[in-house]
């Protein structure tokens, strides 16, 4: 392709873009967030085509690409995976985490999907710090990232159970799922935590008061979410 084709190109395609409405919502999703890869897939597609010497412009599709967005493993039950005692917190902080309502963060629970690849690993750290506590990384998270949402670890068990879908970004990290805070047996406030291990999803629970460095981000997501709940 010369250099005066792809404006060319670029202009047919928004005069025709009408015909892009035949794409299956999620599969257009998949495109406005994987761009470069969707034009990768278009070339290849369109070059098989020459190859095959099908010239209908009516051609059939050829590839497809393969989702994966994945939809949040709902209730999160902590004595399911991490032992009797564990429960999520109830309650204001500075309570026993026994009454009140869960604490959480509300808009994560709202999402009914996910693109794993929108999942932003994010740590707060201030000058000259080389690390914070997981209590003051959550605090900085709400006040300093209001508009990100704290994604929740109902979504870390649909990761562990589809580990192919483990975004690369949380590899060689323990990332941790901050919308939801759980109840240890001894009454610590915690926060779920996984860690890629070997292609497999490795989860685990870790007290507030533990220190987070740049290795151990919390899973943030900034992007206008794929689905909210009705």
């Amino acid at each position: 392709m010369t250099e005066q084709q792809i404006p060319q190109l670029a202009g047919a395609l928004v005069t025709f873009q009408r015909h892009f409405a035949a794409l299956p919502t999620e599969d257009a999703q998949w495109a406005i967030q994987n761009t470069e890869a969707a034009i990768s897939l278009f070339v290849e597609a369109v070059k098989k085509r020459r190859k095959e010497g099908v010239i209908s412009p009516a051609a059939p599709a050829i590839i497809k690409p393969v989702s994966t967005i994945i939809k949040p493993q709902r209730p999160f039950v902590p004595a399911e995976i991490f032992g009797d005692g564990w429960m999520t917190w109830l309650g204001p902080e500075g309570g026993n985490g026994l009454e009140g309502e869960e604490e959480r963060d509300p808009r994560s629970f709202a999402l009914q999907e996910l693109e794993p690849s929108l999942i932003e690993p994010t740590i707060i750290l201030r000058r000259r710090e080389s690390y914070t506590t997981s209590a003051e990384q959550v605090k900085r998270v709400k006040a300093e990232r209001p508009e990100h949402i704290r994604l929740d670890p109902c979504f870390s068990l649909t990761l562990r159970a589809e580990p192919e879908k483990y975004p690369d970004s949380l590899k060689g990290k323990a990332t941790f799922w901050d919308g939801l805070t759980l109840r240890s047996p001894r009454g610590d406030r915690c926060s779920v935590c996984s860690v890629w291990n070997g292609g497999r999803v490795v989860l685990n629970a870790y007290w507030r008061g533990r220190s987070r460095d740049a290795a151990h981000p919390s899973a943030l997501l900034a992007s206008k979410p794929l689905a909210l709940a009705a």
